[in-house]
C-alpha cells in the first residue's frame, strides 16, 4: 500500500491500486493521466470514476472536470508516478532483484519467483511488465512487507535499462542471453550489451550473467559486483528438459543460493515448476492428437533456434511444422537473423508456414531445396491452409514477433479430422 502525500494539494490518501489504463481502474484506486502519442489519460477520467476510481493524477494544465475524483495537479504525470514508486521503494526498504537480457527474461524471473518466494516475501512484476510506466506501477502494487522486489527490465533503446534502475536499483542483477531482438536502434550487439549492462550499479550486490552476456567489453567493464557465470553444472536436478528453460532455471538457482537458500530448499520449490508453463513462452497445447506449442510471444533467431532444438519428437508418421512470422525491429540484423532461422528449420521441421516480408527468405529457402513451404499474406487463409494440413501426431511450433499474435490460430480452432 501506497501514501501520496499532496501532489499540489493538502491532502493525501492510503490506495493500494494504481492504474494509467481506465480499462483496469479498480475501486478505490488512483488513475495517472498520461498523454502518449495516440492517446490522452484525460479524456477518459469520466470512465475511471465510472469504475469507482478515488483519484488522478493529472497535468497541471488539466482545467476539464474531475468527475467527482480527487485530482493531483502535476508538472509531468509519468515522472510523478515514478518519483512516487522511487519514493514507495526507499521508504519501504525491499530489495530489488532485476532480471534484462534479449531472451528469456520472463521466464527466468518467473522461476526466481517460484524458488524464493518459498523462503521470503516476494513481490514481483506480473507478466512482462518491464517498462518506464509498467515498472513503477508494479511498484506501487507491493503491499510493502515484502522483503525482495523482482523486476523485469526491458529497453529499446540505450539509456532506458539506467532509467529504470534509477527507479529501482538492483541488490540483485541478472542479466541473460544478449542477442539481436528490438535492436533497430542499435548499430551492433556490442551497443546492445553496452545498453543492457546498464543494468549494474555500483551499489549493485551480486550479479549474474550468463556466460555469453559475459564476453562483451560493455559487460565487463559496468559489474563491479561479485558475480557468477550460468549455466553451469549444478547440484539441483532442473525440471525441465527443455535446454533454454534448463539454462533459466540455473539463473534462478544461482540468485536463490545467494540468498541463502539450501540445495534441498532450492529441489523442493523447484517443484511446482513442473508443468507450469508461462503463456505463450513454449506452452504445449494438444489439439485432436496435434501438439502445438506455442512460443508466439516474440522471436529472435536465438530463440527460434533454441525452440527449434527443443521440440518433442512426433508420433510416429507425424511431422515437425513451423509456422512463422517474420522478426521485426532488427535493423541492419533482420536478413541475417531469418537466414539463420531458414538453415536450422531446413534441419529441424518437415514443412514450414511463413507470413511477412522478412520470412520470405525461409519460404524462399525451402522452395530451393525441394521441401514443402508455404507462404501467406493474411492470417485467415493462414489459418484455413493450417488446419487442412496438421493431422494427428504432428508437432506444430507457432512461432514469431509479438505484433503477429499467433497464438490466435489457436483461437476458436476448427475439429482437425
Amino acid at each position: 500500500m501506497a501514501r501520496i502525500f499532496g501532489l499540489h494539494t493538502e491532502s493525501s490518501l492510503d490506495v493500494d491500486s494504481f492504474a494509467f489504463d481506465s480499462r483496469t481502474v479498480q475501486k478505490g484506486g488512483v488513475f495517472f493521466a498520461l498523454k502518449g502519442k495516440h492517446y490522452d489519460g484525460h479524456d477518459f477520467l469520466e470512465s475511471v470514476a465510472q469504475k469507482g476510481g478515488y483519484a488522478a493524477v493529472v497535468d497541471k494544465t488539466y482545467l476539464g472536470p474531475g468527475f467527482g475524483l480527487e485530482l493531483f495537479f502535476v508538472q509531468d504525470v509519468l515522472e510523478a508516478l515514478q518519483t512516487l514508486a522511487s519514493a514507495m521503494l526507499r521508504e519501504k526498504g525491499m530489495k530489488v532483484i532485476a532480471v534484462t537480457g534479449s531472451v528469456g527474461k520472463t521466464t527466468t524471473k518467473e522461476m526466481i519467483y517460484a524458488l524464493i518466494s518459498m523462503k521470503f516475501k516476494v513481490h514481483a512484476t506480473k507478466g512482462n511488465s518491464n517498462t518506464k510506466i509498467t515498472l513503477p506501477i508494479t511498484i506501487l502494487e507491493a503491499k510493502g512487507d515484502e522483503e525482495f522486489l523482482l523486476l523485469e527490465m526491458g529497453m529499446t533503446e540505450k539509456g532506458q535499462i539506467r532509467a529504470l534502475t534509477a527507479i529501482a536499483p538492483p541488490y540483485i542483477a541478472v542479466l541473460t542471453q544478449i542477442t539481436y531482438c528490438h535492436s533497430e536502434n542499435f548499430p551492433s550487439i556490442e551497443a546492445i550489451a553496452e545498453a543492457k549492462g546498464e543494468i549494474f550499479l555500483p551499489e549493485t550486490t551480486f550479479g549474474v550473467i550468463h556466460h555469453q552476456s559475459a564476453r562483451f567489453d560493455g559487460v565487463y567493464r559496468q559489474c563491479f559486483c561479485k558475480n557468477v557465470l550460468y549455466p553451469r553444472a549444478i547440484p539441483v536436478v532442473s525440471p525441465y528438459k527443455e535446454t533454454h528453460f534448463s539454462e533459466n532455471f540455473c539463473a534462478a538457482y544461482e540468485v536463490a543460493t545467494f540468498l541463502g537458500m539450501t540445495d534441498s530448499q532450492i529441489q523442493l520449490a523447484s517443484l511446482t515448476l513442473v508443468g507450469k508453463a508461462v503463456p505463450h513462452r513454449f506452452q504445449k497445447i494438444v489439439r485432436d492428437g496435434v501438439l502445438f506449442i506455442d512460443d508466439s510471444y516474440n522471436a529472435s533467431a536465438l530463440s527460434t533456434v533454441a525452440a527449434l532444438d527443443n521440440l518433442p519428437s512426433p508420433d510416429k508418421g507425424g511431422r515437425k511444422i513451423l509456422v512463422f512470422g517474420e522478426m521485426k525491429e532488427l535493423g541492419d540484423a533482420t536478413l541475417s537473423s531469418h537466414q539463420i532461422v531458414a538453415d536450422k528449420a531446413l534441419d529441424s521441421v518437415d514443412i514450414v508456414f511463413c507470413i511477412g516480408r522478412g520470412a520470405k527468405v525461409i519460404f524462399d529457402r525451402f522452395i530451393q531445396k525441394g521441401k514443402e513451404s508455404h507462404y501467406f499474406y493474411d492470417y485467415r487463409t493462414l489459418k484455413e491452409a493450417l488446419y487442412k494440413k496438421v493431422k494427428k501426431g504432428d508437432v506444430v511450433l507457432l512461432k514469431g514477433a509479438n505484433s503477429h499474435k499467433l497464438w490466435k490460430l489457436l483461437e476458436n480452432s476448427p475439429v482437425l479430422y
